[in-house]
């Protein structure tokens, strides 16, 4: 089975209660992308404070990966709900808090093997 990393880029609204945010993202969101067959599991990042390379212009605070094992990665894709309408018919709750138009995603494909460190 292939294996692919879809990689969501998102934020809280502006003026927003993040701590619901995240919440909701963590202990909702994440449980509902996980129905989807062929998303398997998925983990949170926060921007660090500490960046190899300072930038000013870092407009995403929060990282979502979520791992796919499909053999037609086009079929899982299309699978996941992309519109409010198919959100709403999954019967998925999405929070006031996430500014839905501003979050980024893509889906990757690996390209050879990990390499590990000595």
């Amino acid at each position: 089975m292939a294996k692919h990393l879809f990689v969501v880029l998102s934020n809280c609204v502006d003026g927003g209660d993040e701590e619901e945010f995240n919440d909701w993202y963590t202990n909702t969101h994440l449980k509902d992308i996980l129905t989807v067959p062929g998303y398997v599991r998925a983990t949170r990042y926060k921007l660090s404070s500490a960046q190899v390379m300072a930038d000013d212009q870092l407009s995403y605070r929060y990282l979502a990966l979520y791992e796919i094992e499909t053999d037609d990665i086009a079929a899982t894709a299309r699978a996941l709900p992309a519109d409010s309408d198919a959100v709403a018919q999954a019967g998925w709750r999405i929070s006031e808090n996430l500014d839905a138009g501003g979050a980024k995603s893509w889906i990757f494909t690996p390209i050879g093997s990990p390499t590990e460190s000595d």
